[in-house]
């Protein structure tokens, strides 16, 4: 991102007072990785203080709330640090790491990493050891495989322990994978297990001052909310991809978890979307390419795992895969070219099984977006104002705006989306630290569609579409369905860092990036879509959500929070949105095809409930397959029953351009899925009520 020569300025104005503090060095500093983490780390500090929307100082609090983020990141399952380690380091370090960052001391990263190597050493020897005979599938106790529940050893006896406990569960699921036998598959399996440890082990003894010292700053950043983060410039670079018109890969993106990444979302349209298995808040373990062993992402960072997915376009990449529950499962996937047509707005018509005389408009909205290059503008307003105009040529009763998976976007142009809806008002306010609200208002006063309509949004709804269905849901526009949604009401500034050097330091560019929150989002009403999201006013029995999952998951979240409501005019609907909920319920509890939903998600909860597994083989496959079966039989028969027909349509100008092939398989899918999911057809039935009110459900 470019930013203005006028407001570097006014930047490097508010920076000064703590920058200047920094005592100037006469001979310019080597262009090397662990000086540019140093001018890094300088300048996040002041603008945390500065220009982060709870901004504060960096005092002993705030460094003991990064300490302790910064011990979990190098040691996410506790297998390392010793409490005693860890004692020390925060006797030397806790409460005043924070200051070290903004005067660009790393002290805590290179007495941390002298420790990690130290242990790290110690248990590469203890792991080839117990790589030297034979394991047996009997034995005794449990491990505790919530990290979270885990305590840091006190002794070298718990960390053996520890580690022969965690080696032998790995050495579980590889034999179980395997289907192997007593016999030498499992001395196969044992020695597999060994060298990806052992792997992992020397990747770790490879990491540098630099690598750790940048896991510093962004445990300091994190401290202030999860979506704050300094962006090195090749993870500034991923980052930016994200938002290119064509990419390749397999269409998944990871954020930070423990130990593992977490998928964080799955773009439409891609390898992953189209195999339909991966699942936002799953964990992946560990990735292989065609023909070589599998490599544990516990010991990788999250953009070493990000490359490692990359690839050539038709090579075949192989997933270990972690549900929410802890049941693993392998998934084998083909890298191809991901189309952003295939993230933008698409419309049908829908005909419920049935009731083929009843229509009813779709138009499912993956993302905000605004693209301009050489053709012309696509942008999610414009293109949903089209949509909308073949939809009421058609002519239908009602609208479906899905929202699922929708993780957010170009504000403004989720408040057109808004005011397509609407004819004038204020959409959403901004508030920023020390600043006047900023009230963002219907653009056009125009509304393109007059219908009923319902606004679908589940856990992965978040920022800019939260906003969307707020807006609609305090106009009594719309009538909001599905489950809670993600709870991010905040917006970020991405702060390139380069502009702000001074030049004795020109010469370290590039620095990377600021991903810092400036502003938090108000609904009309006042209340903030932070933490607590949107509550639809009807609830459908969702699929499971991981515990990972969510804003109110994510440490130091920001709170939740009101402001002064604007004035703004509801309309009465003519059903209210009680009533609706009551016929909902009843059509809900006599319709089979949500049962296995509801099924699967009682048996993914009890599952995540009990964290701890058998150390004896026997006892521990007679758990994984009774799980597999019990998922097995709340999921049902497959294939799925067609629940509706649905007619996608195009808006005028689009069926002139040939699609990719990829892009024509996507949209197939997205109309298979259609047409068989239980929430299109429940949406149908409310819209139904909504045009022909009646107590009969």
């Amino acid at each position: 991102m470019r930013l203005s020569r006028l407001y570097v300025i006014s930047i490097l104005t508010l920076l000064s007072p703590v920058v200047s503090a920094v005592p100037p060095k006469r001979v310019p500093p080597k262009p090397t990785p662990i000086n540019r983490a140093k001018a890094a780390a300088g300048l996040v500090g002041a603008a945390l203080e500065h220009l982060h929307l709870r901004a504060r100082r960096l005092d002993a609090g705030l460094s003991d709330t990064a300490f302790d983020r910064f011990i979990l990141i190098l040691d996410p399952e506790k297998l390392f640090f010793h409490r005693s380690d860890i004692m020390k380091l925060r006797l030397a370090h806790g409460t005043n790491n924070g200051q070290k960052i903004l005067s660009e001391r790393f002290d805590l990263s290179r007495d941390a990493l002298r420790i990690m190597k130290q242990r790290a050493h110690q248990v590469l020897h203890l792991v080839e050891t117990m790589g030297i005979s034979p394991w047996s599938r009997r034995g005794h106790g449990t491990i505790e495989t919530n990290t979270n529940c885990r305590l840091p050893v006190t002794s070298e006896t718990q960390l053996r322990h520890r580690w022969y406990n965690t080696l032998r569960l790995r050495w579980f699921r590889r034999i179980m994978v395997a289907g192997s036998t007593p016999g030498q598959d499992d001395k196969t399996a044992q020695a597999r297990v060994i060298e990806d440890t052992v792997h992992a082990l020397r990747t770790r003894l490879d990491l540098s001052i630099a690598e750790v010292a940048i896991w510093q700053i962004n445990a300091l950043t994190a401290s202030f909310d999860p979506h704050t983060a300094l962006l090195p410039p090749a993870e500034l670079e991923r980052f930016q991809a994200m938002a290119e018109p064509h990419s390749d890969g397999i269409g998944i993106v990871l954020g930070h978890g423990s130990p593992y990444p977490l998928i964080s979302h799955v773009i439409p349209g891609s390898p992953s979307w189209i195999q339909g298995d991966i699942r936002v808040g799953d964990s992946l373990v560990a990735i292989a390419e065609q023909g070589k062993e599998y490599q544990n992402l516990a010991a990788f960072s999250l953009y070493t795992a990000m490359r490692r997915l990359k690839g050539a376009i038709g090579t075949t990449i192989r997933l270990l895969i972690q549900t929410g529950d802890g049941e693993q499962r392998r998934i084998v996937l083909t890298r191809g070219l991901i189309d952003s047509s295939t993230g933008r707005a698409q419309g049908a018509i829908l005909h419920p099984t049935g009731q083929e005389k009843s229509g009813f408009g779709i138009i499912t909205l993956p993302r905000f977006y605004r693209q301009i290059d050489d053709g012309p503008t696509r942008s999610a307003s414009l293109d949903v104002r089209r949509l909308l105009g073949t939809l009421n040529s058609a002519p239908i009763s009602g609208l479906i705006l899905d929202l699922r998976g929708n993780a957010g976007g170009i504000l403004e142009e989720a408040v057109a989306v808004a005011g397509l809806f609407l004819d004038g008002g204020p959409i959403v306010q901004l508030e920023r630290f020390h600043d006047t609200p900023r009230v963002l208002v219907d653009p056009s006063n125009v509304e393109d569609f007059m219908g009923p309509i319902v606004v679908l949004i589940d856990r992965e709804s978040a920022s800019a579409s939260e906003i969307v269905a707020a807006a609609l849901q305090d106009y009594k526009r719309a009538v909001v369905v599905g489950t809670t949604s993600y709870g991010k009401g905040t917006a970020q500034m991405l702060l390139s860092l380069d502009p702000l050097l001074d030049e004795r330091r020109e010469g370290l560019r590039p620095i990377g990036a600021l991903k810092i929150t400036r502003s938090q989002f108000y609904r009309v009403s006042g209340q903030s879509t932070q933490l607590v999201g949107v509550t639809p006013d009807i609830l459908l029995p969702a699929p499971f959500v991981p515990l990972q999952f969510g804003e109110q998951t994510a440490p130091a979240a920001l709170e939740s929070s009101t402001t002064t409501p604007l004035h703004w005019t509801p309309r009465t609907p003519p059903v209210s949105s009680h009533e609706l909920a009551r016929l909902s319920r009843q059509r809900v509890a006599r319709n089979m095809t949500f049962r296995p939903i509801v099924l699967e998600t009682s048996v993914r909860t009890q599952l995540r409930a009990e964290s701890t597994e058998s150390l004896d083989y026997d006892t521990w496959f007679r758990r994984q397959t009774s799980t597999r079966l019990a998922l097995s039989q709340a999921r049902g028969p497959r294939p799925r029953p067609l629940l509706v027909s649905v007619h996608p349509v195009v808006s005028p100008g689009d069926d002139e351009t040939p699609e990719p092939q990829s892009t024509f398989r996507a949209r197939e899918v997205w109309r298979d899925r259609l047409s068989k999911d239980p929430w299109i057809l429940e949406s149908t039935n409310i819209l139904r009520n909504l045009t022909t009110p009646t107590n009969n459900p």
